[in-house]
C-alpha cells in the first residue's frame, strides 16, 4: 500500500522524503526514486565560487506539530525568529549590515529574512534555521544574496 501511494506521488510530479527504517538486504523492490523540488522560474543555480552556501539546522522547537502548539516552548527564548546569519566580511561584501533585510535564492524558492551579522557563521556560508514557513522555500545549495528592496 505505501508503495502504491509513493509511486503515485512520484508519478504525480510531487517531492517527498523517504527515510527507509530496514536493512537495504530487506528491500525487495526497485528503490524509491527521489526527486528534487522544481526550479523556480527564472532563478539558475548557483555556480561554485559565486553567492554562499546554505547551511541550515532545524530549530531547536519547531521541529514538529506537538513543540509548535506548546505555549511554553513557543515562548522559549532559544525559540527565535527566522534569520539570515552571515560572517561579517561577507556581510560587507554584500553592503548587508545586522537588522538589514536580505533576500536569498536558491533553485528551489527563495526567503526574505532579516540579517544577523555574526562570526559564529563561518566565511562564505549563510546559515539559517529551518521549521520556521519563511526559510522552507530555501531547500538546499548555494545562495544568490541580495538586499532585499525597502
Amino acid at each position: 500500500m505505501l508503495e502504491a501511494l509513493l509511486r503515485n506521488c512520484l508519478a504525480a510530479g510531487d517531492a517527498i522524503a523517504v527515510f527507509a527504517l530496514v536493512e537495504p538486504a530487506q528491500c525487495r523492490h526497485d528503490p524509491v526514486l527521489f526527486r528534487l523540488p522544481s526550479p523556480v522560474r527564472g532563478v539558475r543555480p548557483e555556480a561554485a565560487g559565486e553567492g554562499l552556501e546554505l547551511a541550515s539546522s532545524p530549530a531547536i522547537y519547531r521541529s514538529d506539530a506537538t513543540v509548535r502548539r506548546s505555549a511554553p516552548l513557543q515562548a522559549h527564548p532559544l525559540n527565535r525568529a527566522p534569520r539570515a546569519a552571515i560572517h561579517p566580511d561577507d556581510a560587507q561584501r554584500f553592503g548587508l549590515a545586522d537588522g538589514q533585510t536580505v533576500k536569498l535564492a536558491t533553485v528551489a524558492g527563495t526567503a526574505t529574512l532579516p540579517v544577523e551579522v555574526s562570526t559564529k557563521v563561518a566565511p562564505g556560508t549563510v546559515w539559517v534555521e529551518s521549521g520556521h514557513g519563511a526559510t522552507a522555500s530555501l531547500g538546499a545549495g548555494r545562495v544568490r544574496v541580495r538586499r532585499a528592496s525597502a
